[in-house]
């Protein structure tokens, strides 16, 4: 269900949130990344706005540059900046776990995760949504995770009915 709904019926709503919508550019473009990795792009709409070597995945979205899932992604590459607006968002704390697993070799020293968490809220209104297993993000899980592979968050707080957060790898 999960590949028909994203494939099919999600379209984004990046206006929508203060601190992961547009504004994020900034916010990212401060820390002068050499490479920036988005996970999850869907229609791939921030690499436009980036004059850095840009990656968009989506494993359901042929507007990414590779169309591939974060546990099926493979590089040589570590970026400076990963972009999770709204992607590692789906399944149980395991899942969740690996992915955030996956993405920290992608990682190096100094690297920055930009988040847009679901808090387990199945608000997308639209056909289909209520049969997707949305984690239930929360600031704890964000300790917790970030201790575990070894990030410091940085900065944490609500965006409309999400959560913001950004990690620094240690």
């Amino acid at each position: 269900m999960i590949d028909y709904y994203f494939r099919n019926i999600w379209k984004p709503n990046t206006e929508k949130f203060n601190f992961t919508g547009w504004a994020i550019v900034e916010k990212i473009k401060s820390y002068n990344p050499k490479n920036i990795l988005d996970i999850g792009c869907g229609y791939n709409q921030f690499k436009e706005k980036f004059d850095v070597p840009f990656t968009g995945i989506d494993p359901y979205n042929s507007n990414s540059d590779i169309e591939v899932s974060i546990e099926e992604f493979n590089t040589d590459i570590t970026y400076d900046a990963i972009m999770c607006l709204g992607s590692i968002n789906f399944g149980p704390e395991e899942v969740i776990r690996n992915q955030i697993k996956k993405i920290s070799t992608l990682c190096h020293s100094g690297s920055r995760i930009y988040w847009r968490q679901n808090p387990g809220l199945d608000d997308h209104n639209r056909e289909g949504s209520d049969q997707i297993d949305f984690f239930e993000w929360s600031y704890d899980y964000n300790y917790k995770f970030a201790e575990e592979f070894k990030f410091e968050i940085i900065d944490i707080q609500k965006d409309k009915n999400r959560i913001y957060a950004e990690w620094l790898k240690k």
